[in-house]
């Protein structure tokens, strides 16, 4: 499994480039995800790591045969506010 690491100094799960099984990525969000909610982006969904209502970071999933595959975060302040996120 494939992350890119984003947001952390937001409380956003402090991911490495590579994290490797179910288990390891389990434990990355373990605790983490109370302040996570589901959004849409520009129509896509993905999830959004939320601070005082404002996206920090976002998180989209690629699956394959069932299970996640990767995971790309985006946290750059410029680029959250260009999108479109329907909390």
């Amino acid at each position: 499994m494939r992350l890119a690491g984003a947001g952390a100094e937001f409380g956003a799960p402090l991911l490495d480039r590579e994290v490797a099984g179910p288990d390891a990525v389990a434990r990355v969000f373990n605790g983490r995800a109370q302040a996570t909610r589901l959004v849409h982006v520009d129509g896509v969904p993905a999830a959004a790591y939320l601070v005082d209502g404002a996206p920090r970071a976002l998180y989209w999933f690629r699956f394959a045969y069932g299970r996640v595959a990767s995971v790309d975060v985006l946290a750059d302040e410029n680029l959250l506010v260009s999108l479109d996120i329907v909390v």
